[in-house]
């Protein structure tokens, strides 16, 4: 039987956040895939990874990788993609690693996101409904460039305040 991390997750092989960079540089990453919500995705990914949501994998992934390709797979924390990789490799995918820690090891490790839908095959409109649904800072997704402006002048505003008041 398959060792079980958390009760529940299975355990699946993993890269660390500077492996996978190495890869990316070297032009050697194999398909990455962000199984995150549409709304996280947006918010900040992996460059080059493709978004796929856990329930569309099956559905999704093999008009993007065959069975013999590398597949890395990244979520938050790395429980979503735990799970999605253990599918995968039900699927007949055999190479096939989860980042470990997730997107937040990757930022930890100093790692870059960036920001937008990328390869997302959904409407903004879709991602702020998602977004809306599950996530509290849905607003952000609303906000103009006046608006981020704005903020960025009072955040100045607010620096120049406690560096004058020493």
């Amino acid at each position: 039987a398959e060792p079980l991390r958390q009760g529940l997750i299975p355990d699946q092989p993993g890269i660390t956040p500077d492996e996978l960079r190495r890869r990316i540089v070297t032009r050697r990453p194999g398909i990455v895939l962000d199984v995150r919500r549409s709304s996280e995705y947006a918010y900040g990914h992996v460059d080059g990874s493709f978004w796929v949501p856990r329930g569309d994998l099956e559905r999704r992934v093999p008009s993007l990788a065959g069975t013999d390709e590398s597949v890395v797979v990244l979520s938050d924390l790395g429980r979503r993609a735990a799970l999605a990789a253990a599918t995968l490799r039900e699927l007949g995918y055999a190479d096939v690693t989860i980042l470990e820690g997730g997107v937040a090891a990757w930022v930890e490790a100093g790692g870059r996101l960036v920001a937008g839908l990328g390869t997302a095959d959904v409407s903004l409109a879709e991602a702020k409904e998602d977004n809306g649904l599950m996530d509290p800072r849905a607003q952000d997704l609303n906000r103009s460039r006046a608006d981020m402006e704005r903020y960025l002048e009072w955040e100045v505003r607010l620096s120049e305040q406690f560096t004058s008041a020493g």
